[in-house]
C-alpha cells in the first residue's frame, strides 16, 4: 500500500525531503500531541533521517512548520537508499 500526502496534510509516507538541505527522511509518528503546558495541544510530527538505525537523529516539529519545511518524495529511485 503506497501512502500519500493530500492537501498538506502529512500521512504516513516513504520519504520527505528537508526542502533547504535536500536530505531524507521518514515518518515515525504523526498525531503527537504536545503536553507542554501553554502549548494547547500542538500537533506534532516526529520523524528521523532516512537509515538512523540508532535513535540519534529523532526529531519533533509541529505539523504546520513541518510542512513548510518538507515535500513528500514520491520518486522510486529513493527506495534503495
Amino acid at each position: 500500500m503506497r501512502n500519500v500526502e493530500l492537501k498538506g496534510e502529512i500521512i504516513l509516507s516513504e520519504l520527505y525531503t528537508h526542502i533547504k538541505t535536500g536530505n531524507l527522511y521518514e515518518i515515525v509518528e504523526r498525531n503527537i500531541i504536545n503536553a507542554t503546558n501553554g502549548a494547547n495541544d500542538q500537533i506534532m510530527i516526529m520523524y528521523r533521517r532516512k537509515g538512523d538505525t540508532t535513535g540519534w537523529k529523532t526529531f519533533v516539529r509541529e505539523e504546520k512548520e513541518f510542512l513548510e519545511k518538507f515535500r513528500a518524495v514520491h520518486n522510486k529511485r529513493h527506495e534503495r537508499l
